[in-house]
């Protein structure tokens, strides 16, 4: 699916929709590092009750969860933030860079946040994923769109080709 407003996704969403969407899931994400459930100390007690593994086990787990959460977390973010800007017409350097930016940009807020909150602790390093699960999620849509354009051309591509001799 190319996501713009001439395409599927324009003709099922209205870009003040995608807005909507990316916002919903910024408030998402504020509200989970909001929680008192989301510190490393409460879910490394949770992976230790279900998992039953060694201490020195439990805290690699605990780490690969927490890390991976920024990435999923973020790496969502960059795709609404993606979908939203094609969605207002600009162009895709613009949308790949801006929903990059975007994301990276709500990170570092989201670590200020977290340096607000009773028993959080901002890290630079969670920018760092934050970022990296928005670059990885950017790239397979890259690389989804590519694919998709190459494997199921729009009406130029067709007309290009039924014009050619065989």
């Amino acid at each position: 699916m190319i996501i713009n407003r001439r395409g599927y996704l324009g003709k099922i969403f209205h870009p003040f929709f995608a807005w909507f969407l990316l916002f919903l899931w910024c408030f998402l994400i504020f509200w989970i590092t909001s929680l008192p459930e989301a510190t490393s100390n409460h879910t490394q007690g949770v992976l230790t009750k279900l998992l039953g593994l060694s201490p020195q086990e439990i805290r690699i787990v605990n780490w690969l969860v927490r890390k991976a959460a920024h990435v999923a977390l973020f790496g969502v973010l960059a795709l609404f933030l993606l979908g939203a800007l094609r969605l207002s017409r600009f162009s895709w350097t613009t949308c790949f860079l801006g929903a990059w930016a975007g994301a990276t940009f709500y990170g570092v807020t989201d670590e200020w946040h977290q340096m607000h909150m009773p028993a959080r602790s901002p890290l630079m390093s969670d920018v760092l994923w934050d970022s990296l699960g928005a670059f990885l999620a950017l790239s397979m849509a890259a690389v989804g769109l590519g694919l998709h354009r190459r494997f199921w051309p729009g009406r130029a591509g067709r007309a290009g080709r039924a014009g050619r001799a065989e």
